[in-house]
């Protein structure tokens, strides 16, 4: 339909119901849902292969497994699918930093890094938040929760390993001004 004053308007409706869709298409769809589901959730990439580690947290299977892929090359990757299993994580494992998305059931990115930021026993730890929730309102948000970084989905992944680095790096450097001012 024309759009006034210019250009043109498309309106794209897909159903969402199986009747809509015959049998063959409904058996497609199901066999991809069972692959997906039967598929395992990588729990840890690598078992000390790196001298860093990074907690990523995200529920989305597919953003998870591009992530830990991208970032397994350099890091020792602990992936978690919402924040309340980060916090399990971050007993058992201490991360360099923390990756997360913000929209997350049971406890989302603000919240997770909220939590981290108020405990004694992570509260130095940089979270870097990841998320699709880019505009200002959510990235003033995302600093009054603590975070060191805000990335917009979708990222570039050069520039997030970037990011990823320089906090680490950052993050290393104070250690060693520490460890030298203080006396032996």
């Amino acid at each position: 339909e024309p759009n006034i004053p210019q250009g043109s308007r498309f309106t794209l409706s897909i159903p969402y119901t199986q009747e809509a869709y015959s049998e063959e298409v409904q058996e497609i769809a199901e066999t991809i849902a069972e692959e997906q589901t039967s598929q395992p959730i990588v729990t840890q990439t690598t078992v000390d292969e790196h001298e860093e580690t990074v907690l990523f947290v995200e529920d989305d299977y597919e953003m998870r497994s591009y992530v830990t892929m991208l970032l397994a090359e350099d890091y020792n990757v602990v992936v978690a699918c919402d924040g309340e299993e980060a916090l399990e994580k971050l007993k058992i494992n201490l991360p360099d930093i923390v990756i997360s998305d913000v929209v997350m059931q049971r406890m989302d990115g603000f919240e997770l890094c909220s939590a981290i930021k108020a405990s004694p026993d992570y509260g130095y730890l940089p979270v870097l938040l990841l998320t699709a929730k880019s505009d200002l309102s959510n990235r003033r948000h995302g600093a009054d929760c603590g975070a060191d970084a805000y990335i917009g989905k979708p990222f570039d992944p050069y520039y997030l390993k970037s990011v990823i680095a320089s906090i680490i790096e950052n993050r290393r450097r104070i250690q060693r001004i520490i460890l030298n001012m203080t006396p032996s």
